[in-house]
C-alpha cells in the first residue's frame, strides 16, 4: 500500500452497473470495508443501467450501512456505456474521479495508489493493472480467492501465469517501475481499459467526457485517452492500483463485431498512421508493426515517382468527383495530379490530416482509410511505386481502394511498356487482377 504525504483529495469512485448482482456486492465489500483510504476523503457514485436482477437491492442494503454510497438510475433504452459514465461524472462531487466496472475487485490500498500515481505524473490520465478471470476453466491450477477482501489474494493471484495482465508483457512495460510514463509509447491509448482509469476532474472538464457516440462494447475507454492525449495531458500506468475482474456472461470474440464498429467511429475521429495501424495488429503488437511499415516508408521515398506522374497527368481528364492518390509526397504532385484528397504516411505516426485550401491531405499508409464505400470518384495507383511492395501488403492496399473507389487508375511511368514482361510489374498485375475492382484502367504497364 502507498500512502502518500499531504492532503488526500476528495476521491469519487464511479461505478456503471447492469445486472450485477452477483458481483456487485464483492466489489462494494472491498472497497467499503477494506479501504484504508480516510472515509471522509471518498464516496461511492453507482450507476444502475436498467437491471432486471436484484441489482437494485444490493445497491440499498450498502447505502443503509455506508453512507458515502450514492446511486441514480440511468434507463437502458437508447443510451450507451458512455452516457452511463458521463452520468456518474456529472453527479460525482469528488476532485479526482476512479472508474471501476462493477464487476471489478480491488485491495485496500488501491485508492491510494491512483493518488500516488497522480502525484508522481500530475494532470495525466491513470489506468491500473487488472487480474483478469475470463473462465475459471482457463486457470493453471485451483486457486482460492477471498472475494471479500481481494487484498488477501494478492500472492494467488500473481503465482498464476494465466491471470496477469497482457499489458504488463508488452515491450515498453518496464518491469522496475510501479508507475510508468506512457506519452511516448506507440498508440498509448490501448492501455487504458475503462475497468480501472482515473483521472482528476478539471483535466477531464478540459479534455471532454466520454464519447456516447459509441455503442455497444468497446472504444470509449480508448477514446476517453486520447482526448487526454490530443489534448496535451499526461498518460500514465500503475501496476500498483490493480484490481481483478470476475468472469463476465460474455467473452471478448462475441463482441467483435460490435468492437469493429465502434472502431470505425474511432478512426474517423482520429484519422492518423497511429491508428491506421491499430486495425492491423493486435494491440501488443503495434510497435511491431509500426516498425515494419517505417520501414516500408523509408524504402519507397527514394522510388522516383515523376516520370509516372508526369506522364498520368498527360492522360488525366478533369476529377470524375473527389480524386485520391496514395503515397503524394509534394504538393506539385498533388497539383499535377488535380487531386482533391492525398494519402501521405511520410510524416510523424501521430500526424492528423490537414487540408491546403485544394487537397486534403490524410497521414495514411491505405490499409483503412475513413472513407466510407465508394465514396472517391477516381483513385489513382502509382504503379511504379506499388510494383514493389510484397504479395501481402499490396493486397490490403488495393483491397481498400477498391472499397472505397467508383474507378480506379493506375499509372506507371514512361518505360513501364517496355518492361511489362518482366519483375516486378508481372507480380503487381497478378496481384491486381485478385482484386474486384469496379471499374479499372492502366495509364502504361496494362496487361497484353
Amino acid at each position: 500500500m502507498t500512502d502518500p504525504r499531504g492532503k488526500a483529495p476528495f476521491v469519487s469512485v464511479c461505478i456503471p452497473v447492469r445486472n450485477g448482482e452477483r458481483q456487485l456486492g464483492h466489489t462494494l465489500s472491498n472497497l467499503l470495508i477494506h479501504s484504508t483510504y480516510p472515509r471522509e476523503c471518498w464516496e461511492v457514485v453507482l450507476a444502475d443501467h436498467g437491471s432486471t436482477d436484484a441489482t437494485p437491492s444490493v445497491i440499498t442494503d450498502f447505502q443503509k450501512r455506508f453512507p458515502q454510497v450514492r446511486s441514480l438510475r440511468v434507463p437502458v433504452s437508447g443510451t450507451s456505456r458512455a452516457h452511463v459514465r458521463n452520468r456518474t461524472i456529472c453527479e460525482s462531487r469528488g476532485e479526482l474521479l476512479v472508474f471501476i466496472d462493477h464487476d471489478v475487485l480491488v485491495p485496500e490500498g488501491f485508492l491510494w495508489d491512483h493518488v500516488a500515481a497522480h502525484e508522481r505524473f500530475p494532470s495525466s490520465i491513470v489506468a491500473g493493472a487488472i487480474f483478469n478471470i475470463t473462465k475459471t476453466s482457463d486457470l493453471d491450477r485451483p486457486i482460492e480467492l477471498e472475494l471479500d477482501h481481494v487484498s488477501a489474494s494478492y500472492t494467488a493471484l500473481c503465482a498464476n501465469q494465466r491471470l496477469s495482465d497482457d499489458r504488463l508483457q508488452w515491450r515498453h512495460m518496464p518491469k522496475d517501475e510501479e508507475v510508468v510514463d506512457l506519452r511516448s509509447v506507440p498508440a498509448p491509448f490501448r492501455f487504458f481499459w475503462g475497468g480501472n482509469l482515473s483521472a482528476y476532474r478539471s483535466d477531464i472538464d478540459a479534455c471532454g467526457l466520454f464519447d456516447e457516440t459509441y455503442r455497444g462494447w468497446g472504444m470509449e475507454d480508448e477514446d476517453f485517452a486520447q482526448q487526454f492525449r490530443v489534448g496535451g495531458r499526461g498518460m500514465a500506468f500503475s501496476r500498483t492500483a490493480w484490481g481483478l475482474h470476475l468472469p463476465g456472461a460474455a467473452d471478448a470474440w462475441s463482441r467483435l463485431p460490435e468492437w469493429r464498429v465502434n472502431f470505425d467511429t474511432f478512426f474517423r475521429k482520429f484519422p492518423t498512421r497511429e491508428i491506421e495501424s491499430f486495425s492491423l495488429h493486435t494491440a501488443g503488437l503495434i510497435p511491431l508493426g509500426m516498425g515494419r511499415l517505417d520501414g516500408l516508408l523509408l524504402s519507397i521515398k527514394s522510388i522516383d515517382l515523376r516520370p509516372a506522374v508526369q506522364r498520368a497527368a498527360e492522360h488525366l481528364g478533369a476529377p470524375l468527383g473527389r480524386r485520391l492518390c496514395h503515397f503524394v509526397a509534394t504538393a506539385e504532385m498533388a497539383s499535377m495530379l488535380q487531386l482533391t484528397d492525398a494519402l501521405s504516411p511520410f510524416g510523424p505516426p501521430t500526424e492528423t490530416a490537414r487540408h491546403d485550401g485544394r487537397t486534403h491531405w490524410w497521414p495514411l499508409f491505405g490499409f483503412k482509410t475513413p472513407f466510407a464505400d465508394k465514396e472517391i470518384g477516381e483513385l489513382v495507383l502509382m504503379g511504379d511505386m506499388l510494383a514493389w511492395f510484397d504479395r501481402y501488403t499490396l493486397t490490403l492496399v488495393l483491397a481498400e481502394a477498391a472499397r472505397v473507389s467508383q474507378r480506379a487508375i493506375i499509372c506507371c511511368g514512361a518505360d513501364a511498356d517496355s518492361r511489362a514482361g518482366g519483375p516486378p510489374l508481372r507480380a503487381f498485375r497478378d496481384v491486381v487482377s485478385t482484386v474486384n475492382f469496379g471499374s479499372l484502367s492502366w495509364i502504361g504497364g496494362a496487361p497484353h
